[in-house]
């Protein structure tokens, strides 16, 4: 009886040992297909429909991105939102009213001395008449405007492309890819389907076939900072997009087109009370670049790692990053993992031999501390984003080999307990007896 408990209190840190070792196993292959997600499912810098971020995720993200930076706020961007709450369902719904009177906000901004204007909108043909007066007036003031503006341009359903595939721009009312008038540039409103990355460019088909085109946001940065796009010159040349430190929309500094339109009001628009409306003092607009767009709860709305927002907020979030340095380069796949594989391997074979629990923790404590310096130097020094999933495995592994250690103790001490040793006086009695014999 005592032989067959012994052999069984001997089996079970065994069979523990090798579920570990399974579970151990099972994280490096999940690390494999998280890694490698985009040779068996693409997944990369493709405009196909929007990824859904969890909440989950989303909290890791801001932990990750924003170490490191003592005053989290937007240094360059100001936000113009338009709503038909505040401007009024004529200018926010008529599109040709609203081009009349956004040319008014662009006259107003220029005059409280905005250092660029981004229009978050695309002005297709066939909306308003040839002959429209508010196309003209946007027109005009658009084209003798004395700092860089971006309006958006559209491209034709996307949900078949991947990275590879040219896009095929919509025709834009004011004016064409390839004519636009100085000082307006066009910006390809096309996001990444992980919104958590800066879309820089993508490429298009025209009459001369395929080439990069700037998104929105990379064409207004580069407007503003002409050095952005020499600090990026390696991945627009490998095609690559890197990662944006977000800001939350409240922290943003906007405010409603209806007040920024009335600084100078020229007409009069359905819906709007400038006798009522504060004006916008132009010491918040002096030297911003002002992002023009909706700010709708039914339309142009993105998942991203602050959660729900309109799509004028991330193209702020973009053009914000790549100004003020806040982007990540995400590191190389295969390193990458091949690094992750061998150290799991290595903790793996460390912690199976650790029969002491309180060795097992000062381990993994020391592996906290390493991992928390590590990354703080690709985050802060090297501006790489951390692996999030490799991270996660190591961490597991680490966990699993504390648990281990606490099983393995555990196990001896129920094999003690089930043979305890002899008592002084019965080890006595031994040796006497033998010393007679």
């Amino acid at each position: 009886m005592a032989k067959g408990s012994t052999s069984a209190g001997r089996w079970k840190p065994r069979a523990w040992t090798a579920a570990l070792t399974v579970a151990y196993l099972a994280v490096v292959v999940l690390l494999v297909g998280l890694e490698f997600r985009e040779d068996f499912m693409p997944f990369g810098e493709a405009a196909t429909k929007e990824a859904t971020i969890d909440e989950a995720d989303a909290l890791a993200y801001r932990l990750f991105t924003r170490a490191g930076y003592r005053t989290h706020r937007a240094r360059y961007a100001h936000v113009v939102l338009l709503s038909p709450q505040t401007e009024g369902e004529r200018v926010f719904y008529d599109l040709c009213t609203q081009r009349s009177f956004l040319g008014d906000v662009v006259e107003n901004l220029l005059n409280a001395g905005v250092s660029g204007i981004v229009i978050d909108k695309h002005f297709g043909r066939g909306v308003c008449p040839k002959d429209d007066p508010g196309t003209a007036h946007l027109v005009e003031v658009l084209t003798t405007s004395r700092v860089p503006v971006v309006i958006g341009i559209r491209c034709h359903d996307t949900s078949e492309l991947d990275r590879e595939a040219p896009v095929v721009l919509e025709e834009s009312r004011l004016f064409e890819p390839d004519q636009a008038a100085t000082p307006v540039d066009l910006g390809l409103m096309l996001l990444n389907q992980d919104t958590k990355k800066i879309p820089l460019e993508w490429p298009v088909m025209t009459a001369a076939g395929s080439r990069p085109f700037p998104t929105l946001a990379f064409a207004a940065a580069r407007h503003h900072d002409p050095r952005v796009q020499d600090d990026l010159k390696d991945l627009l040349a490998s095609g690559r997009h890197p990662f944006a430190a977000f800001i939350d929309p409240r922290q943003f500094p906007a405010t409603t087109a209806a007040r920024v339109y009335c600084m100078h009001p020229s007409r009069e628009y359905d819906g709007i009370d400038c006798g009522r409306a504060e004006q916008v003092p132009r010491a918040e607009l002096s030297g911003r670049v002002a992002i023009i767009g909706d700010d709708s709860s039914t339309r142009d709305r993105h998942s991203s790692a602050v959660g729900e927002i309109a799509g004028v907020f991330l193209h702020a979030n973009y053009v914000e990053a790549l100004l003020d340095d806040r982007y990540y380069r995400a590191l190389p796949r295969g390193p990458c993992i091949w690094a992750t594989i061998c150290l799991g391997v290595l903790f793996a074979l460390w912690f199976l031999g650790m029969e002491s629990p309180e060795k097992a923790l000062l381990g993994c404590i020391g592996f906290l501390a390493v991992l928390s310096g590590i990354g703080h130097l690709m985050l802060v020094e090297l501006r790489y984003l951390p692996p999030l999933p490799e991270i996660g495995g190591l961490l597991t592994f680490t966990i699993f080999g504390y648990v281990h250690a606490c099983a393995h103790r555990f196990h001896e001490k129920r094999e003690d307990s089930m043979h305890p040793p002899p008592p002084p006086r019965a080890k006595e009695q031994q040796r006497t007896s033998r010393g007679e014999r």
